[in-house]
């Protein structure tokens, strides 16, 4: 039974599904990065094998979810990056955008109900979507 740091990949070829990243039980629970054979891949928190809290996933074709997960989908704030560089920030519930994000206060209400702090970068680029902050080239601070 792995518990602590550990790593997994599918048996067969070497481009299979892999994970990387923190157990508990035998399940991934903590910190973690998942692969797919596609390309894609998830960075950030589980709990009970289940994306849960704050991960950013990367789509194989380009798009890029940051925000918040709950039982696997993406459920809470989130910012949704399109290949085309289109952006959307709001609120999902189920995998399925259901509000837009308009202000601070909004996102400060969001994190009031928190109980980890939301990653530094993440504000930053919501403060940037939100038109509060000069857009910068790069995140250095981002999970990915």
């Amino acid at each position: 039974m792995k518990n602590g740091q550990g790593q997994w990949k599918k048996s067969g070829d070497e481009d299979a599904n892999q994970y990387s990243g923190k157990y508990r039980n035998d399940m991934k629970h903590g910190f973690g990065e998942f692969e797919w054979s596609t390309g894609s891949k998830y960075k950030g928190e589980y709990v009970n094998d289940k994306k849960k809290g704050y991960g950013e996933m990367y789509w194989a074709d380009g798009s890029i979810y940051r925000g918040f997960w709950d039982n696997g989908v993406q459920d809470g704030l989130g910012l949704m990056i399109f290949k085309d560089g289109m952006r959307k920030a709001g609120f999902f519930e189920d995998n399925i955008y259901k509000s837009p994000l308009f202000t601070m206060e909004e996102f400060h209400e969001y994190e009031a109900g928190l109980k980890k702090k939301i990653p530094e970068a993440f504000r930053q680029e919501i403060k940037e979507y939100l038109g509060q902050l000069q857009p910068k080239d790069t995140y250095d601070d981002f999970i990915g």
